[in-house]
Formats: C-alpha cells, sequence, structure tokens
C-alpha cells in the first residue's frame, strides 16, 4: 500500500521569490500565483507506524500543512510535479526513510517530487515555458501527478555490447567512412592502426566501447596524463 502526503509551507509568501523570477525571465504577466508543495509517495508501513511519523518525519506542524492523498486547488489552478531521474540520489527521501526507520523500527521506501501550483489565465504554451523553466533536464523529469501501484523499481537488463561487423577487413575507403560515422577524436591513420592491431593480433572484430574507450585515451587531453605510463600486465576477469 502507497500513502500520499503533500506538504504546504502555511506562509504561501515563501514562492513569491520564484513567482517574480518566473514572470519576469518567461515575460509572463498573467501568472498570478504560485505555490510548491513537497510531495512524498511511502510504501511499506502499517496504519500504527504511519500515524506515528506523518506529523513528525514528512511535516513541522507549526509551520507546515499535512495533506493526505490530495491537496486543495481552485480550478484557475493546474499543478504540475518534478521528480528526480532514475539512478539520480535523492538525499530527501533517503534522509525521510532513515528518520522513519528509527521511528517505527523498520524501513520504508520513499519517493519524492515537488509539487508547483500555478494560477492564472495561462496556455498549455504558458505552461511549458515554464516546467522548462524549471525542470533541470540533466537530473530531473516531470513526474506523473498519478500515484504508481509500487515504488520498487525493476533495473533493464541491457543490450550487449555491439560489435563493429567486418572492422578488420575494411580497407581504407570502409575506415575513413566508419571514422567519419563515429565522429571519432583520432584521425583515420590511427583508426586503421587500431584495424591493424585487432587484424594481427587480436584476431576480431571489436565492440564499439574498446573504439569508443580507446578514442577517449588516444586523445590529447587524455594522452599526456594517462598513455606515459606503459601498461605491462592487465589481468580481466570473466
Amino acid at each position: 500500500m502507497i500513502r500520499r502526503v503533500f506538504v504546504e509551507d502555511k506562509n504561501l509568501g515563501s514562492s513569491t521569490s520564484l513567482l517574480n523570477d518566473i514572470k519576469s525571465n518567461l515575460n509572463l504577466a498573467n501568472l498570478e500565483g504560485l505555490r510548491v508543495l513537497q510531495r512524498y509517495d511511502v510504501e511499506g508501513l502499517d496504519d500504527t507506524s504511519f500515524e506515528k511519523v506523518k506529523n513528525l518525519i514528512f511535516c513541522e506542524a507549526p509551520v507546515e500543512n499535512l495533506y493526505l492523498e490530495n491537496f486543495p486547488m481552485c480550478n484557475s489552478e493546474i499543478a504540475f510535479a518534478i521528480e528526480y531521474l532514475p539512478g539520480q540520489f535523492d538525499q530527501r527521501a533517503d534522509s525521510a526513510e532513515q528518520c522513519v526507520q528509527i521511528v517505527a523500527k523498520s524501513r520504508p521506501k520513499v519517493s519524492c517530487a515537488r509539487v508547483y501550483v500555478l494560477k492564472g489565465s495561462l496556455s498549455e504554451s504558458d505552461v511549458d515555458k515554464i516546467k522548462k523553466y524549471l525542470i533541470n533536464a540533466v537530473d530531473s523529469r516531470e513526474a506523473s501527478m498519478d500515484k504508481p501501484q509500487t515504488l520498487s523499481r525493476e533495473a533493464k537488463v541491457p543490450a550487449d555490447v555491439a560489435i563493429i561487423d567486418g572492422f578488420i577487413n575494411m580497407d581504407k575507403d570502409a575506415v575513413v567512412q566508419l571514422h567519419k560515422k563515429m565522429s571519432l577524436a583520432m584521425s583515420v591513420d590511427d583508426l586503421e592502426f587500431c584495424r591493424k592491431y585487432f587484424a594481427d593480433e587480436q584476431k576480431r572484430n571489436p565492440t564499439i566501447t574498446e573504439i569508443r574507450l580507446l578514442d577517449t585515451y588516444w586523445s590529447d587531453h587524455c594522452r599526456h596524463t594517462t598513455f606515459l605510463t606503459k601498461l605491462e600486465d592487465v589481468k580481466i576477469q570473466e
């Protein structure tokens, strides 16, 4: 069972700075108001444990309002949420899990998102501008407003690393085309040197990863710190 908790600062003026920032930088005069809530999805707690921690861990009652499952909105408001990308460390979620564990003696799964509530006569284009402004695509994404069935995530098994078929038998023209296709930093002659090595020494075609790795370490930026050391013994486990 997943329980959803929303926490909002009682002092709604705390979002004023961000509101003015968005209105000014995006030239959105129709944006009249902005609310920011912290959302917690909690899985793995029984009723008794949840009652113990909901106002102790997730909310500071004197200065914050806590809403269960849903939060109040008026018809003129639009809400969306932002969460970290899968694989990014979420310190807020991790801290919440640890704190709950201290009180409840069992560690739940916690997922966090920040919910933004916009008020005003905004078009879809206006909302998209705000989303792009607030979402750092490097580490975050827009989160679904629907509650998930579970917080457990299955790791996808990656496909086998692709092999550059026919590499060791390529003629000069084919090497030139491959060099162009892969946008390599090494020269065509360097790539031909690699082809000859794999043909004569390894007697096999390399993977794309091997060529990319060589290309990175072959660059002038890395060569002076990496390849001045002679590698005499390299052991790779199966």
